[in-house]
């Protein structure tokens, strides 16, 4: 009975095969990159170390594959890999972290150290696994703040907010015009998921705040969580929608402020462009460009992508729409080359639009390195300009270019073409 377990066990595994591969929303570990990806970074981390044969690792795949997309706008915070310990490269690892089990899941704080083996996470739910994470991340920023330490930059702070409405802003970066606070009762965190969902957005700060505070006496506020929008100008707005769960927290606010998910769509690039080029026109107020992760390379899964030839991928896929990079280049080739070198004169918030652009799409478009490396001479050129015209604009654009760093000529139009390719 026993050599017939076994042997469906192994029959199982070579059906199976790895258990995830790149196309997965999770980062792949290995003996090569566990470390250096692990290891003092600034975010979070939740690891499952697994083993390709095991029969409850092969049951639990698809919950933690779904756990993974579900947290995937949480990686300015915390990001979500997995490393197969059945594989003999990896195997002097997962015997340094002491795993003895399968699957094994740890959560690792930002800047881990070699030695640290990370602490185990219990609920094997996709909710279960939520909660705990916040409870980590919880931990993790009270533990900073005790040792007088600052919480990482890209991180969300889940503390509940101490201070007045006023001061609200000077704890975020300038790209926010809005605060939203989340009006929790007791000892509920409610807000916490909302929070993590929004980390990904720049232009609007959320904190969590208890209903007892202070501040909030003056709203009279008698059903829990509320919500309140402080804008950056203006009133203070609390929103009166009914709302319970984290779902509809966040639906609310994304409602309310006018956000949108699908970040990669072709029209969230033409809303970019059209925003730089309203702003170069008539010197309006900057509004800000939403991104695809909190600006790190490793955001994007670059086993997605084909880097090795340097040329544009044919396309670049999310779960509603289909955009190609081609056409995504074309129209930052002419956004730079064309409408803002028309402009005699840049300076003053049109400077700091095209500076903002160029940031946005350096950081959250998944160029081939040729147009990486030469959006980030650009980004540094432009850094401590205060005004340039655009003749000397487009020069520059000339000179910046060199053997490993291009702002490609046009190319043929793929998907706004008129024909599928």
């Amino acid at each position: 009975m026993f050599s017939k377990v076994i042997f469906l066990l192994l029959l199982t595994a070579l059906a199976n095969g790895d258990l995830y591969n790149s196309s997965d929303p999770m980062v792949l570990l290995n003996a090569k990159n566990f470390y250096e990806t692990i290891l003092s970074s600034r975010n979070g981390w939740i690891v499952e170390f697994y083993n390709s044969w095991c029969g409850h690792c092969i049951s639990f795949a698809p919950k933690w594959r779904e756990f993974s997309k579900e947290i995937k706008d949480w990686n300015h915070t915390i990001k979500a890999a997995v490393i197969d310990c059945s594989d003999e490269e990896n195997v002097s690892i997962c015997r340094d972290y002491e795993v003895m089990g399968y699957p094994s899941i740890r959560f690792f704080g930002a800047y881990t150290q070699k030695g640290n083996i990370g602490k185990s996470v219990k609920n094997r739910g996709v909710s279960g696994m939520q909660s705990e994470i916040i409870d980590f991340i919880i931990d993790e920023e009270q533990s900073q703040m005790a040792n007088k330490s600052k919480i990482p930059s890209s991180w969300v702070n889940l503390l509940s907010y101490q201070g007045t409405l006023k001061d609200i802003f000077k704890e975020s970066s300038r790209d926010v015009k809005n605060a939203v606070l989340i009006v929790e009762k007791g000892d509920s965190k409610v807000a916490c998921h909302s929070i993590l969902d929004l980390g990904k957005y720049p232009m609007v700060l959320v904190r969590r705040i208890n209903s007892e505070a202070a501040e909030l006496k003056d709203f009279n506020l008698n059903k829990f969580p509320s919500v309140l929008v402080i804008p950056l100008k203006g009133n203070t707005k609390v929103l009166l929608e009914d709302v319970s769960t984290p779902e509809e927290i966040t639906a609310l606010i994304f409602h309310h402020l006018r956000l949108t998910r699908n970040l990669l769509q072709m029209n969230d690039v033409l809303t970019a462009y059209r925003s730089l080029d309203s702003k170069l026109k008539q010197g309006s107020e900057r509004e800000d460009i939403e991104g695809a992760g909190d600006g790190n390379l490793e955001e994007i899964n670059s086993q997605r992508l084909n880097y090795d030839d340097d040329l544009p991928d044919a396309a670049f896929s999310n779960a509603h729409v289909q955009v190609n990079m081609v056409d995504i280049e074309n129209g930052l080739s002419y956004a730079l080359r064309h409408e803002v070198t028309l402009h005699k004169v840049l300076e003053g918030e049109t400077l700091e639009a095209l500076k903002s652009f160029v940031t946005a799409i350096a950081r959250y478009m998944p160029f081939r390195p040729s147009l990486l490396n030469f959006l980030s001479k650009l980004r540094e050129f432009l850094a401590h300009k205060k005004s340039l015209s655009g003749v000397e604009f487009e020069k520059i654009l000339k000179e910046l270019e060199s053997s490993d760093a291009k702002l490609p000529d046009k190319q043929p139009w793929r998907g706004v073409s008129g024909k599928r390719t």
